[in-house]
């Protein structure tokens, strides 16, 4: 009897135990096992987010110079209107800063899809059929585009001074785009005495401007004017409006007495050298007191304009 109750709670024992290795083994399979699958694919996720933000805060930190505040720091570059007057202090800002010369300025509106277009099947007219090869199209610009050229004649003293011109007018904020350049170059150096010539240089630019968003001229960039010179009398060659008559012609003919020094004379001919400020009808008044002496001073150092360089030297004819 002792035995066979014995050997019942054996058994009771084994499957109790196996009953509880089974509830364990089903609880493990159907609830923690998901959980920690779940866990690992969050953590995944986690690392490949991580991955993600890690990249899109390189490329924010990459471009965040060319990042814009508003509409206003975006027409600078490409504004609403022409903005003629801007581009003519650039012109101005690159001529002073080169100290190139331009002498002539040509302007011209004109949209930009007419112009492909028209170029295009002027191209196809010239070509014949059997001598067209298949060519990549360009790219389209974005359609209301319209532009402004401007064809400048300008006269330098040497290639840098034209290289300066040129890189000024890129450097600006506004997209300006240097079409054509064709130069007539100077003459070889074969002596000391030779006289220096001119680089006389025709730069056709182009700027930008879309004017079919009309919503945002209200938002047009302001004109970069620079700061006056504190002058009260804006005409160079005469006296200050302010001052009485005879202090004005007295300060007149001091200036104009103050560039004689500057001369050497052999005979009747007065040798000047150009300085910095003057002008060929500056010259001319300072010798002859009348602007009929420019004509005189051209023919003497056979001069095909007024464009004189600082350094040169004038020969004057005194009579």
């Amino acid at each position: 009897m002792t035995l066979l109750t014995s050997k019942k709670g054996k058994l009771y024992s084994i499957t109790g135990i196996i009953i509880i290795i089974l509830l364990f083994l089903g609880l493990y399979f159907l609830y923690i096992q998901p959980l920690k699958m779940s866990l690992a694919n969050k953590q995944r996720e986690l690392q490949t987010e991580e991955k993600l933000l890690s990249v899109i805060e390189n490329q924010i930190n990459d471009t965040g110079s060319d990042t814009y505040e508003g509409s206003e720091t975006l027409q600078k570059q490409l504004p609403v209107k022409p903005l003629v007057e801007q581009l003519l202090l650039d012109i101005e800002k690159a001529e002073v800063v080169s100290g190139s010369l331009v002498t002539n300025m040509e302007f011209s509106m004109e949209e930009i899809e007419e112009q492909i277009a028209e170029q295009q099947e002027a191209s196809e007219e010239e070509t014949p059929v059997d001598q067209r090869e298949e060519t990549k199209p360009e790219t389209p610009l974005p359609a209301g585009i319209k532009k402004t050229t401007v064809v400048l004649t300008v006269n330098s003293s040497n290639y840098f001074e034209m290289e300066k011109f040129i890189d000024s007018l890129e450097s600006e904020s506004r997209i300006i785009h240097v079409e054509n350049l064709q130069t007539e170059g100077q003459e070889e150096v074969v002596s000391a005495d030779q006289e220096k010539q001119l680089i006389v240089s025709e730069i056709t630019i182009s700027a930008f401007y879309m004017p079919k968003l009309t919503d945002l001229i209200d938002q047009l960039p302001k004109m970069d004017v620079p700061k006056t010179g504190g002058k009260k009398n804006p005409f160079s060659m005469s006296g200050n409006i302010l001052e009485p008559p005879e202090k004005a012609l007295a300060n007149q003919t001091q200036h104009s007495n103050d560039i004689k020094p500057k001369t050497e004379s052999e005979g009747n001919i007065i040798k000047y050298t150009v300085q910095p400020g003057d002008s060929l009808s500056r010259i001319s008044m300072s010798f002859f007191q009348s602007s009929a002496g420019e004509q005189i001073i051209k023919d003497r150092n056979h001069l095909n304009s007024n464009v004189i360089i600082v350094g040169q030297v004038l020969e004057i004819p005194i009579q």
